[in-house]
């Protein structure tokens, strides 16, 4: 007789979960990217990022501060040597690898509810890019010397609870950077992209040819489409 009433219990509680969770994220605020005439939505260009925002506030780990400076606007040598580029500096201590997560805000709102916003909580707002044609991520890098090496992801906030809809983010292999600008793309075709909310990249001490030096880099370019 327990057994049953446990049973029961159970269906009780998922018939409850499969009536709650769908409203839940109906309620979301999830927006339509605007799109350009070549059909890309842009995220980062000559300087600026997305308005709404997709701000890169979430910064990993949180020994990242020490390692990690970030320049939205460098002047010298963007692509195409117009407007400005992201650049990026390095300088290895403990835990020996960082990175920086583009999400799609708000970076600002939940600090009363303790910081950022990290897709715990349905207080940030997505994109739905299940419409795009290519379903494809694009960015332009290059490397200060050479041989820098860096790893990209969309969607790493998938496994959170407002989250991204992706099952899994979608990573490159780590990518070895030329001194010149070189595009990258990320395929994105089988992926549910109906609410998307970041990207990042992150780069590990392991993984350079010279561990101890200083890595630099530079990020122009970025948009899906």
């Amino acid at each position: 007789m327990a057994f049953k009433l446990e049973k029961i219990a159970i269906g009780v509680l998922l018939l409850v979960l499969a009536m709650i969770l769908p409203k839940a994220w109906a309620d979301l605020d999830v927006r339509k990217p605007l799109l350009d005439k070549e059909g890309r939505f842009w995220v980062y260009k000559d300087g600026k990022t997305l308005k709404p925002l997709i701000s890169p506030y979430g910064w990993m780990p949180a020994e990242s501060a020490k390692m990690l400076k970030l320049n939205m606007e460098h002047a010298d040598n963007p692509y195409g040597n117009k407007g400005m580029c992201i650049a990026v500096i390095v300088n290895w201590c403990s835990p020996w690898w960082c990175g920086v997560g583009f999400i799609s805000g708000p970076d600002n709102t939940m600090k009363k509810k303790g910081g950022p916003w990290w897709g715990k909580t349905p207080d940030g707002w997505y994109y739905d890019l299940s419409g795009l044609k290519k379903k494809r991520f694009v960015f332009y890098l290059r490397g200060e010397q050479g041989g820098e090496r860096v790893q990209w992801k969309v969607g790493f906030l998938s496994g959170e609870n407002y989250g991204d809809s992706l099952k899994f983010s979608a990573e490159t292999k780590w990518l070895t950077l030329e001194k010149e600008w070189t595009r990258y793309e990320l395929d994105l075709s089988k992926q549910d992209l109906s609410r998307v909310c970041s990207f990042c990249f992150v780069l590990s001490q392991a993984q350079q040819s010279e561990p101890e030096a200083s890595v630099s880099f530079f990020i122009d370019n970025v948009y899906f489409e």
